[in-house]
């Protein structure tokens, strides 16, 4: 996730102090956590250009000869921070039109929660359930589709979407009192899905089978 901070927001972010004090300046970068890799980014090109790692406090006049450009007054420039296991941030430190700005950053970096290898795995498991599902229900295969959605509720019991396919398959085949039971138990689970209750008025208020097709589902498999 990365944020291109307006001059207000990244107020909120950071701790921004200007010094007219007439000699060098400085600049001091803190980061949460430690051990961040800043980067330079050049805003026409794109390119990357690696300041250091936090904590950082370097002459204004270094922070020029690494970045290799020197901006003019109005112009902004575009920080990124980055480490493993950590949203990206980007930050815009003003030009300074004395050359005399002394600027302070602390930067906080939200930490990102990566999602396990099994759990990727179970992911796609399931993915793979319910298009087989689905194309074993167009196919008129509907006891092999009821077995692919019997995998998916045993390891998801609450998986409200295989509920509503197995109740359009039992529409399919002219089942109408057990479709009314699945569509009404993925709606204790989900009771706002538009779609479903749509469906399920219409096949109370019907009740006319039709077999050659399965009912519309907004939501995907």
């Amino acid at each position: 996730m990365i944020k291109a901070l307006s001059f207000y927001k990244m107020a909120y972010f950071i701790s921004f102090v200007l010094v007219l004090s007439g000699c060098a300046s400085n600049l001091t970068i803190d980061s949460k956590p430690p051990q961040t890799e800043v980067f330079y980014v050049n805003q026409k090109s794109g390119e990357k250009k690696s300041i250091g790692v936090t904590p950082i406090q370097m002459p204004m006049l270094d922070f020029k000869s690494k970045i290799g450009e020197d901006l003019q007054p109005g112009e902004f420039y575009k920080l990124k921070f980055e480490k493993k296991g950590f949203q990206t941030e980007e930050y815009h430190i003003p030009v300074s039109r004395f050359g005399t700005l002394a600027t302070k950053l602390n930067v906080t970096l939200p930490e990102v929660k990566e999602s396990s290898a099994q759990e990727e795995e179970q992911a796609r498991t399931l993915i793979d359930r319910l298009f087989s599902a689905q194309r074993l229900a167009q196919l008129k295969e509907f006891e092999r589709a009821q077995i692919e959605i019997d995998k998916i509720i045993a390891d998801h019991p609450k998986f409200s979407r295989a509920m509503t396919m197995r109740a359009a398959i039992y529409f399919a085949q002219n089942n109408i009192q057990e479709s009314i039971k699945w569509y009404e138990e993925a709606l204790k689970i989900e009771p706002h899905m538009e779609d479903v209750i749509k469906i399920l008025a219409k096949i109370k208020n019907e009740k006319q089978p039709n077999v050659d097709r399965l009912p519309a589902n907004k939501g995907g498999p």
